[in-house]
């Protein structure tokens, strides 16, 4: 009703109404059709100015790190890592052997999701080295514990002062919610071969 009244007073004077934004007035006038002479005197409003928008950079590096990743073979990286974490871990474990031979074992894992690579140094046999190439496949879980990943190493010592290690040994790591597991085997100057275990915990 006060639309209609401000209309007739726009008829004979322009006072009545001068305090009202007139802006949606000549919107509504103008989606009909209509035209008046008091609309080319009526002053516009001011058009609402949106910001332009500036890309976020980090925004942007997320989303590329959400998207598809590929390795350097093209093949998509591995959703499940070995250790969980995208950083590189060093793990440690305490090795008895079934002849009492005891020592420790401290390696450095890194997985990119596409490569897995492994150092390794048996601390009291004074002996280094480290573990290629990498073979995994992914497990299901198990009676014993569950796991994700088993990697599948050729180990090969690069420093053996006191010939205290095998130069070559086969590892296997099993990565799971229970924890990394790592077992090696290997032959003796004597022909026989012998194994070890043990579960790597952080260092």
């Amino acid at each position: 009703m006060a639309a209609v009244l401000c209309v007739i007073a726009l008829g004979s004077t322009l006072t009545g109404c001068g305090q009202f934004d007139l802006s949606l007035l000549v919107s509504n006038t103008d989606r009909a059709g209509a035209s008046s002479e008091n609309e080319a005197n009526a002053t516009p409003s001011e058009p609402e100015v949106t910001a332009p928008s500036v890309d976020d950079p980090a925004e942007s590096a997320d989303t590329l790190a959400s998207g598809p990743s590929l390795c350097i073979d093209g093949t998509e990286k591995r959703s499940v890592l070995l250790t969980g974490e995208k950083a590189s871990g060093v793990w440690v474990g305490d090795i008895v052997e079934p002849r009492g031979a005891q020592y420790r074992l401290r390696t450095v894992l890194s997985d990119d999701g596409c490569l897995i690579e492994g150092s390794f140094e048996y601390q009291g046999l004074n002996c280094s080295g480290t573990w290629t190439p990498a073979k995994v496949s992914f497990l299901d879980e198990t009676a014993t514990h569950p796991q994700n990943l088993q990697v599948n190493f050729l180990e090969r010592v690069t420093r053996n002062p006191d010939n205290a290690c095998a130069d070559v040994a086969e590892v296997s790591l099993l990565s799971g919610p229970d924890g990394i597991y790592y077992s090696s085997t290997w032959s003796r100057s004597d022909g026989t071969s012998t194994s070890s275990a043990t579960k790597l915990r952080r260092e």
